[in-house]
């Protein structure tokens, strides 16, 4: 079996994103984003929200919410579906590192126990 190559450098960033929670993240789009976008059509609401009420028959804060929160809450899959993807890998190449210096270990250690073994058979 091949180990796995990896500089510090990469190894610290793969651990990064390992750990990063990606339903965190999208809640966080979701509520963050949502908000955003709500006071946003409130100062856009002369152009946004008032011929989208007229249209539509429902009201203001309403079709606001609706916008905003409709509009978050794809973005918040969106992101899920791009992140998602790339969390996993970066877990599995995480743990395969981690096994892998675990196994290394364990060789010496099991080298170095063989090793005086031998010598206290002599």
């Amino acid at each position: 079996m091949e180990e796995p190559v990896y500089t510090i450098e990469q190894q610290a960033r793969l651990a990064k994103t390992a750990r990063r929670r990606v339903g965190s993240e999208a809640t966080l789009v979701f509520a963050a984003g949502g908000s955003l976008l709500f006071v946003l059509l409130f100062v856009l609401g002369p152009f946004v929200l008032v011929p989208a009420a007229g249209l539509t028959g429902i009201g203001l804060t309403t079709i606001g919410l609706l916008i905003a929160f409709g509009t978050s809450a794809f973005l918040a899959l969106i992101h899920v579906r791009r992140l998602g993807p790339k969390v996993r890998r970066a877990q599995e190449l995480d743990s395969e590192i981690k096994y892998s210096f675990a196994r290394r270990q364990k060789t010496e250690r099991d080298a170095k126990i063989a090793e005086l073994r031998a010598k206290k058979d002599q």
